[in-house]
């Protein structure tokens, strides 16, 4: 029995490990952003994301607070999310909502300790996109993942496709929007690991790539990567973790921090 919270545990904490606005349930700098899945049931989500970034067109900050739901059972889950946004850019603010996500999970293949399944996620264009605030365009994310845990450990990985449906010019400027920096369309990838450090603590690290193909594929959107550390704290039915998210490559971001706060039933 012990075992069989410990691996629980251990699942647990990768469902509330970040990814990222993100998503995105995600995470927040790629939109096909991706979290390791909670045990059956249903889970709700309260997060907030603050940070800063500095281009050659914007100088500025921005905040995010969000409501997000899972729901799973047997091999299949969906998730939603969707919240409220600021943005200060150029001296000029902006607050509005941003663009909601819903997406659909199924594994494919599962042992013990590995899990192996294909998702997709979409996006639609409810954020003001003149103001930050969104994209400006649907976004359809094909993905494959993958999820390795035992008692102490976890590693999961995702591939995914992210392509703009009806994209506007708004991406040739680089990469958009502000509070949630992207390329598209985009092959996009995250890798995100962690371990137990104490009966309810768990530290995490993860990275993040997207690379512009097709029409993307142009100097005006380069190829974007953050890489990020964070710890999260499970107690039973409850748990909340934080996660302090650099840019790697492509300056979408100064800094950013997510903070998450959960309950599953």
């Amino acid at each position: 029995m012990a075992g069989v919270r410990g691996a629980l545990r251990a699942a647990t904490a990768a469902a509330l490990a970040f990814c990222a606005l993100e998503s995105r349930c995600w995470a927040q700098t790629c939109h096909s952003g991706f979290t390791p899945a909670q045990a059956q049931g249903t889970r709700l989500d309260l997060g907030y994301t603050v940070g800063a970034f500095s281009t050659s067109r914007y100088v500025g900050n921005f905040e995010s607070l969000w409501a997000g739901a899972e729901w799973r059972s047997g091999d299949w889950s969906a998730r939603g999310r969707w919240g409220m946004q600021r943005v200060l850019f150029n001296g000029l603010q902006r607050v509005g909502v941003g663009d909601p996500m819903v997406s659909l999970r199924r594994a494919l293949y599962r042992e013990t300790g590995l899990q192996v399944g294909v998702a997709a996620a979409l996006e639609a264009p409810v954020g003001d996109a003149q103001a930050e605030l969104g994209m400006g365009h649907w976004m359809v994310s094909p993905m494959g993942w993958l999820e390795l845990h035992d008692q102490r450990t976890f590693v999961a990985a995702t591939v995914a496709y992210d392509y703009a449906l009806g994209m506007n010019s708004l991406h040739a400027h680089g990469v958009h929007p502000l509070v949630a920096p992207m390329v598209a369309p985009a092959l996009a990838s995250e890798v995100m690991a962690g371990t137990r450090v104490l009966a309810s603590l768990s530290a995490t690290a993860r990275a993040a790539l997207q690379l512009p193909v097709g029409d993307a594929a142009h100097p005006g959107s380069p190829t974007i990567a953050d890489g990020s550390v964070g710890v999260s704290w499970i107690d039973g039915s409850l748990g909340s973790g934080v996660e302090l998210q650099l840019p790697l490559l492509g300056d979408p971001f100064t800094w950013r921090v997510n903070t998450r706060i959960g309950w599953g039933f």
